[in-house]
């Protein structure tokens, strides 16, 4: 058997088995990567150069403050904030999260919009209380706003950057900065509406199952009470909240990722 037609076969049964639930996706990726290596198709070293990509750390490292924001309590000031904004209208909240990431996307990863908003959404659920706003839709929508802000610019995402590249080793010649914005925006205004229209009220039919719960105290979202500010002291939202800050700016201006 051919090496192409064996890793046509692996990455078929790795698709079969991310479509099935009970075996987490991170089970399957890893076994796909050591079947890969296992059968000659790529070495070991190629398998898991991916590890020590910079993105992994970006990613991990935006997690960790994103957790942070939660923890001293600035996630749950933004969510309060937001919540006088939106209402119980999730929809709303949907809208002005990809509103956010497209704005954030101009000069950021998608990773970085995405571990920003997750613990704000993760507030306006404890803020509403009684399932107004879910994890299971609103994540959905974090996950889809994040890619599309992205594609706004040639630096936002690794694919317009590759794409960029080759275009110039084929002859053609380099792309501006902005030039991807207006196909990037007419996709985001198009997903805009068909989510809060169509998606939208079919994902309340498809995502059927528990909303995933929200480890915390619904109390504490109340940011002006005694309890919750001897909980969260100031000094520790102003660290988070400029360390945050201070790698989003670190980011725009060129730094290592």
């Amino acid at each position: 058997m051919s090496l192409a037609l064996l890793s046509i076969i692996i990455i078929f049964a790795a698709l079969v088995l991310f479509a099935i639930p009970r075996i987490p996706m991170s089970v399957t990726a890893i076994l796909t990567m050591v079947v890969m290596g296992l059968t000659g198709i790529i070495d070991f070293k190629t398998a898991y150069a991916g590890f020590a990509n910079s993105v992994i750390f970006l990613v991990a490292g935006m997690f960790i403050m994103g957790q942070a924001l939660v923890k001293t309590g600035v996630a749950q000031r933004f969510g309060n904030a937001l919540y006088k904004v939106v209402g119980t209208s999730e929809r709303k909240f949907i809208v002005l999260t990809f509103v956010f990431s497209a704005i954030l996307g101009l000069f950021t990863s998608g990773a970085v919009a995405v571990s920003i908003l997750m613990p704000i959404a993760d507030c306006l659920v404890l803020k509403s209380g009684n399932g107004e706003f879910t994890r299971k839709r609103t994540y959905m929508a974090i996950g889809l706003a994040g890619p599309l802000g992205n594609n706004l610019t040639l630096t936002g995402a690794a694919s317009m950057i590759t794409c960029a590249a080759l275009a110039v080793e084929a002859g053609g010649r380099q792309m501006g900065m902005f030039e991807p914005t207006i196909v990037g925006l007419l996709a985001l205004v198009v997903t805009v509406i068909l989510y809060v229209t169509v998606i939208y009220k079919l994902s309340k039919k498809w995502l059927d199952y528990p909303d995933p719960p929200v480890e915390g105290d619904v109390s504490l979202v109340d940011t002006d009470s005694a309890e919750w500010k001897s909980a969260h002291p100031l000094w520790k939202q102003v660290v988070a909240f400029a360390s945050m800050l201070g790698a989003i700016i670190a980011i725009i201006a060129g730094m290592d990722m």
